[in-house]
């Protein structure tokens, strides 16, 4: 070193005495990643070649070899250091410290980071990951990346998915404790000065967490102008899709209902109370059973199209068991707008059922009722730089998120996960709140114990306490014979009343549970502030009269009934039939000889009796065309139909009879038709395959092979790294619940020896990150990279911002570029959020937008 600097003088010296300007030493300020992964802070002094350019040859050789960083140690400028700087093993969410917990069999990713030295050098070259599991297996993988290399710079961007190396684990090294060690310019291919800083090991600890379970309802209605509404299951599937991706679980067990709700509700839109009290209803008649099909730690979820308005959601209690929320496109010129996939249900449902789990709301963006979040404006980490920046990670579309993306608990845009969060479901669901095995061992036991059951009244319905005085919206009353007790009653300051004619006969004080209302359209709207009640108390013989009251003995709501039961009778299904149609209808006569009105719920069993689920409540007409998505294929099928009064409940039982099976519904996600692959590369298999007649499909039932490779496993999603060389048919095969011969699907793909084997791909600008958040006061700037899908064949282009208050280093240039997107003078910009678009455009046509979104 001490050399070159004697001849960097002797280079001063020459120019001097010649009478020429001498070389100009330019300090650079840089921040780069350390190999921990920590921030590196310095400068570099660099001598220029070109400043020498009139002394004689010899000098200006001289002053090339005089380029050199201090720090960095004496390095030639025509062969750069590559240097590994963090791996970064991500699910969901992950910082450069790797302290967010990872879940068993979830999909994982490994960001590989590196960068180069000096400042300014660049070099293209590859990477190779190479995983050890608890049994001692090994695999070495290639990167996810187009022609599996990156072009590596001094100073990446975290936030550009393309200035790392991607990896995906394959199946077999996502539980216990895996071994990675990541190694930059393998092969020794790209000269370099220092091969010895180009590999970092770590070792990433899966836990286990047990996946969620819900049953999903899509919510129909008539509005107003008789036009009838519900969503479609695409939307109810985006949802759990979302969840999946951005939840600390491997999977969601679901079943899927379809429930017209305007025959028990009336026309016109419902609200969240009511839609809430109806699965709260259909939850307390289905635990009744010894052993219903959907657990009794499963969450239920009514999505409800906005088609005729828009319905704010809601959550029962923390924890709890009922939710719902609105779903639909968002509208682009909405505070939705940010979300560009179609459906805005799946964020927002999200955020409902994690309320269920115990999770309040993040107090940001007029989000209220909630408990202290731990990072500034509700972004999903506790920085925006260095260290302990947390990074979303978006495994479809293989999207990075930057730290101002934020906590799906607030009602701010552009959500995802955040640690806070993310951990406080993993506790939740390790911990299985809400009900525990012992808890479901108990209610089983209570159920075979016939001393423990007698007849209980059910009480379910709301109270709006956000209106003065409050609106009560209660359910019908069922008497329900031979009950348990699903949960204790919490005794508080408001009575369950029973009364024969005039007199008491008991009374039982009860706590109703809060409910945590969503985010609505007008941010100014004010938080709900609404009660759940949902309560089985015992039945008093000659009860005529219920009352609901309050505190103070405020009377809230009462029903009255004579003292005869309801008659009812089925008369269809008749017994016998085999039934096929898409919808299967009930019909029963019923009488009251007291004259008072009437309300039918409808169950179904799938075995002959044994099991019951509610499939139709609170009807006043006497039939009902029930779906067939919320029956069970059986040859002993039957239902029966619960009459009451509002208070005595009266039970017919239908004849046996035949529901057929149906076929489950297979959809291969993943891998594409006619996508490409190179050896080593994890390829993901994903299906959606839910059979009608037992929910989604079990993995145990689900099995994957190749025409090349044979057997590739089981699950309903898979990752496997070590397919051969060739084009492979790719085949799913799902085992019906039913019996029925398995369904098949199958799709194409190739796999070739190297990347330079791959076919060619079409020019396309593609904008790295694909939107950028900027924050006035901790986040001014944000790097965008400006690629050619095609990476082989650069791009010249031009961009534009259609807002003055955001500017570009750079306008124009040649593919692959790093622009640097900061803020001007943004003192006319109002506080809250702004949104800017730019707008890129390549010589030969090509159009890509990227939105910008900044806070104030």
């Amino acid at each position: 070193r001490h050399g070159i600097l004697l001849y960097v003088v002797y280079t001063f010296r020459l120019a001097s005495q010649k009478k020429e300007k001498p070389p100009e030493a330019t300090s650079m300020s840089h921040t780069r990643l350390t190999p921990s992964g920590r921030p590196m802070h310095g400068h570099c002094v660099i001598i220029q070649p070109h400043m020498v350019s009139h002394t004689t040859t010899a000098l200006r050789s001289l002053a090339a070899i005089a380029t050199f960083v201090l720090f960095a140690g004496v390095m030639p400028a025509q062969s750069p250091d590559i240097v590994a700087a963090v791996v970064e093993v991500t699910q969901s969410i992950q910082d450069l410290n790797n302290s967010v917990r990872l879940v068993a069999n979830k999909a994982t990713f490994v960001r590989f980071h590196v960068f180069t030295s000096p400042d300014g050098a660049t070099a293209s070259t590859t990477a190779v990951l190479t995983a050890t599991n608890s049994h001692g297996d090994s695999v070495a993988l290639a990167p996810l990346n187009p022609n599996g290399t990156v072009d590596i710079v001094s100073v990446p961007d975290r936030a550009v998915q393309a200035q790392a190396f991607l990896f995906r684990l394959p199946d077999g090294y996502r539980q216990g404790n895996v071994s990675l060690r990541a190694e930059v310019n393998p092969d020794h291919g790209v000269p370099e000065s220092d091969f010895t800083n180009n590999v970092l090991t770590t070792t990433a600890t899966f836990e286990d967490v047990p996946p969620l379970f819900l049953v999903v309802y899509s919510i129909g209605y008539t509005a107003a102008d008789g036009t009838y509404y519900i969503n479609d299951d695409r939307h109810v599937m985006q949802m759990l899709n979302w969840m999946t991706r951005a939840w600390p679980i491997h999977s969601v067990r679901y079943w899927l209902r379809h429930e017209n709700v305007t025959t028990a509700l009336g026309p016109g839109l419902p609200d969240c109370t009511r839609v809430n009290a109806f699965m709260a209803e259909k939850r307390l008649l289905d635990l009744q059973s010894p052993n219903p099909t959907i657990p009794a730690n499963a969450r239920y979820y009514g999505m409800v199209d906005d088609g005729g308005g828009f319905m704010r959601g809601c959550a029962d209690d923390l924890p709890g068991f009922n939710s719902s929320g609105p779903t639909g496109t968002p509208a682009p010129d909405s505070r939705l707008a940010w979300d560009t996939d179609g459906s805005y249900g799946d964020w927002y449902g999200s955020h409902e059922i994690a309320h269920n789990f115990g999770r309040y709301h993040a107090e940001f963006c007029n989000a209220g009722g909630g408990r202290p979040y731990p990072f500034p404006n509700a972004r999903i980490g506790p920085a925006a730089t260095g260290q302990d920046a947390v990074y979303g990670f978006d495994s479809l579309g293989l999207r990075v998120l930057n730290p101002f993306w934020t906590d799906n608990m607030a009602y701010c845009n552009y959500q995802w996960m955040g640690p806070f969060t993310y951990h406080g479901l993993i506790d939740a669901l390790q911990g299985n709140i809400g009900v525990n095995a012992a808890a479901e061992k108990n209610r089983r036991a209570l159920i075979a114990d016939a001393g423990s059951r007698q007849d209980r009244l059910m009480v379910v319905g709301g109270i709006d306490v956000t209106k003065t005085p409050a609106v009560v919206e209660m359910s019908p009353f069922y008497t329900l014979p031979n009950a348990i007790e699903v949960a204790p009653r919490k005794p508080g300051d408001y009575n369950i009343v029973l009364k024969k004619g005039d007199q008491e006969s008991a009374r039982y004080r009860f706590t109703p549970s809060s409910m945590t209302s969503g985010a609505s359209l007008n941010p100014g709207d004010p938080e709900l502030n609404l009660l759940a009640v949902h309560e089985l108390v015992p039945y008093v013989d000659g009860t005529t009269g219920v009352e609901i009251k309050g505190p103070g003995e405020a009377l809230l709501y009462s029903v009255k009934a004579g003292a005869a039961f309801p008659q009812v009778q089925i008369t269809a299904p008749a017994g016998g039939e085999s039934l096929s149609t898409d919808t299967v209808r009930v019909a029963w006569t019923a009488t009251d000889a007291d004259g008072d009105k009437m309300y039918f719920t409808v169950q179904y069993s799938a075995d002959g009796g044994t099991n019951w689920e509610a499939v139709e409540e609170n009807l006043t007409a006497q039939s009902a065309n029930v779906e067939r998505i919320n029956l069970t294929a059986s040859t002993k099928a039957a239902f029966r139909v619960l009459a009451t009064d509002g208070i005595h409940t009266t039970v017919a039982t239908s004849k046996q009879f035949t529901v057929a099976a149906r076929k489950p519904s297979v959809n291969i996600n993943a891998p594409q038709a006619g996508s490409a692959y190179v050896k080593g590369q994890a390829v993901e298999f994903s299906v959606s395959a839910y059979d009608f007649d037992a929910g989604e499909s079990a993995d145990a039932d689900i099995t994957w092979s190749s025409s090349i490779d044979g057997s590739l496993g089981t699950g309903a999603t898979l990752a496997v790294s070590k397919l051969s060389t060739g084009n492979h048919t790719i085949t799913v095969s799902v085992k019906d619940a039913a019996g029925l011969p398995p369904v098949t699907a199958s799709v194409t793909i190739n796999v070739v020896a190297k990347a330079a084997d791959l076919p060619p791909v079409s020019n396309q600008l593609v904008l790295q990150p694909d939107v950028i958040l900027l924050d006035a006061s901790n986040l001014p700037s944000e790097m965008l990279d400006i690629l050619n899908a095609n990476t082989k064949q650069p791009l010249d282009w031009t961009a534009t911002v259609d807002q003055p208050w955001v500017q570009l280093d750079q306008t124009s240039g040649k593919t692959p570029t790093i622009v640097k997107v900061s803020l001007g003078d943004v003192s006319a910009l109002p506080d809250g959020s702004s949104t800017a678009t730019i707008t890129v455009i390549s010589s030969d046509g090509l159009k890509a937008n990227l939105p910008v979104q900044v806070r104030k």
